[in-house]
């Protein structure tokens, strides 16, 4: 048994046919066919019963069915988790605060960008709010 095994037979209930779920998935129809019946050998089992108007699902093949969906589902989510990994925000912000406010959030500011952030550094401006309206318009800074 493998990942292509059970997405393809996945990919076969849910179509309802495997010439549905070759259009589906992309794959010969004759691909799939053999992926399956190589499942159901490696099982010994029959897991689809298959007629000219589709397939149906043994009893067998259902509670693969309800394993290979949760196994497919933690595959995604590790390769969306490890896959997914951006890189560490770096760089140089610098922001407007006013005088008033600086004494008060300076402080636990820095400390929380030095703890969440270690690769940014943050620099500080401190002025009057019309000061720091003119400068934030000019581009002194990314944040105020």
């Amino acid at each position: 048994m493998d990942i292509r095994q059970l997405k393809y037979f996945v990919g076969v209930v849910e179509a309802g046919s495997f010439t549905r779920a070759a259009a589906i998935l992309h794959v010969a129809q004759s691909a799939l066919s053999l992926h399956v019946r190589q499942l159901e050998e490696s099982f010994g089992t029959q897991l689809l019963v298959r007629d000219r108007t589709g397939v149906s699902v043994t009893a067998s093949g259902d509670k693969l069915l309800e394993r290979a969906r949760i196994i497919l589902k933690e595959i995604r989510l590790t390769e969306m988790e490890l896959t997914n990994t951006v890189a560490a925000p770096s760089g140089e912000v610098t922001i407007g605060i006013p005088s008033g406010a600086a004494r008060v959030l300076s402080g636990p500011l820095l400390e929380s960008v030095r703890n969440e952030l270690p690769k940014v550094s943050l620099k500080m401006i401190e002025g009057m709010t019309g000061p720091l309206e003119e400068w934030m318009a000019a581009g002194r800074f990314n944040l105020a």
